[in-house]
Order: C-alpha cells, then sequence, then structure tokens
C-alpha cells in the first residue's frame, strides 16, 4: 500500500512539472512559444517565423526566423550568439541601435532601427513601437529609447511588453488579441500593473513572465488570479 500511494505521489509530481512546462498557447493561427530562458519568444504563422528577445537557445535551431525583434540591448534580450543560430540570408533584425551595434558583424537581409511611437509594416507584419523603461529604478532607463512591440500577423495583435513598468505611454495601446507581459516588481512591472494593463488591453489571451536578471524568479501566480483572464504563467 505504502508503495502504491508513493508511486502515486511521483506520477502527480511529474504531471505538475509537466503542466509547468507548458510553454505554448495559440492565438487564431499564430503559435506563441516560450523559448525556456529569460524572456525569449517565438511565434509561428502561416507566412511567418519570428524570434523575440532569444537567448539560451540550443546549439542547433531548425526553424529560423523571418524576422527578430529586440527590446533593449541587455545581455539577455540582446545575445549575438543566439541572434546568429536563427537568422538565415532573408532575415530582417529590428533593433534599437544599440542592439544593432553588437550586431553588426553578422549578415542579414536588413537591419531595421526603429523609432519611438510609430507604426511600420515591416514585410506583412505591422509592428506598432512603445516605449519601454522603468519608472522607479535604472535598470531599464527612459533616455535609452528602448522598445516594446505590438505585432500584427495574420490578423491578430499582439503585444509584448518588454522590460517596463506600467507607463503613460501605454494609454495609447489599442486592445488586442494577446498580451505577453513580463513582470517580476524588480526590472519590469508587477502584478497589481499587470492587472491595469490586462484591463486596458482587454486580451484575449495572456502570458506573464516572471524571469528577471536582477534578481531571482517571482511568483507571479497571484497574477493569474486577479487578472480574471485566460492567463498561463512561464
Amino acid at each position: 500500500m505504502r508503495k502504491k500511494i508513493m508511486i502515486l505521489l511521483i506520477l502527480i509530481a511529474v504531471l505538475s512539472i509537466t503542466s509547468c512546462k507548458n510553454n505554448n498557447m495559440s492565438i487564431g493561427n499564430v503559435k506563441v512559444e516560450y523559448t525556456g530562458e529569460a524572456a525569449g519568444f517565438k511565434l509561428v504563422s502561416e507566412n511567418k517565423i519570428v524570434y523575440i528577445d532569444p537567448y539560451k537557445l540550443p546549439a542547433v535551431v531548425e526553424q529560423k526566423a523571418d524576422q527578430i525583434y529586440i527590446t533593449h540591448s541587455h545581455f539577455d534580450s540582446c545575445s549575438a550568439k543566439d541572434i546568429a543560430k536563427v537568422v538565415k540570408p532573408t532575415t530582417w533584425i529590428i533593433a534599437p541601435l544599440d542592439c544593432l551595434q553588437k550586431v553588426a558583424d553578422l549578415q542579414f537581409g536588413k537591419v531595421v532601427n526603429l523609432d519611438l511611437g510609430y507604426t511600420y509594416n515591416m514585410d506583412g507584419i505591422t509592428v506598432d513601437t512603445i516605449h519601454a523603461y522603468n519608472v522607479n529604478n535604472n535598470f531599464h532607463p527612459y533616455n535609452n529609447r528602448w522598445f516594446g512591440y505590438v505585432l500584427k500577423i495574420d490578423g491578430k495583435r499582439i503585444y509584448y511588453s518588454g522590460f517596463t513598468d506600467y507607463a503613460p505611454e501605454m494609454q495609447q495601446l489599442l486592445p488586442v488579441d494577446m498580451a505577453v507581459l513580463v513582470i517580476n516588481g524588480v526590472d519590469s512591472m508587477n502584478n497589481e500593473d499587470a492587472v491595469k494593463v490586462v484591463k486596458q488591453l482587454q486580451p484575449k489571451k495572456v502570458i506573464g513572465v516572471s524571469y528577471s536578471s536582477a534578481s531571482s524568479f517571482v511568483n507571479i501566480g497571484g497574477f493569474k488570479k486577479d487578472c480574471q483572464c485566460d492567463a498561463e504563467i512561464v
């Protein structure tokens, strides 16, 4: 009997771990996948493969990028080593100027430095740029002009916050279909501000990312309850 109970407990533990590692969500025809480290994501649509802030990718990556979006130049968002793993001759890289300087030796199809607060057409993907910065500390300074992005892919608007607190610029954002929010209360928004973003943008689905290079992982399980939405935490 004791042996059966132990086996049952082990199975429950394994199932719990597996459920925590469900890193994929979809919105329409777009699959949104957490790549497993830092705040890196891959978006796969019918026509495009997009990476955002790739970091610590496997040595060999089969799905190469049509476009790569970088939010800022910190090592765990702008990693030249990882960006090199997913490039092909036609890849576009979209990033702030200080990050483009870090990957200048790589060969891309096109390199794009955007400005803040504008809408762009990136070869079939509509991109809105938004200022991403910290209000109460200097991890991500206002003057560095780093980015969050709203990408419209296959008719779905996906907001990727990058590392930012809740900022006045967010009030200009229109509703989105999915929001990917970095939430840790250290070098990005806390639970309370993340809930504000969700209420404003009214996304159908939300992914909360608890990663922080400034401290250990922060438990944001409470956010999932407070936002009262279809949310996953990675």
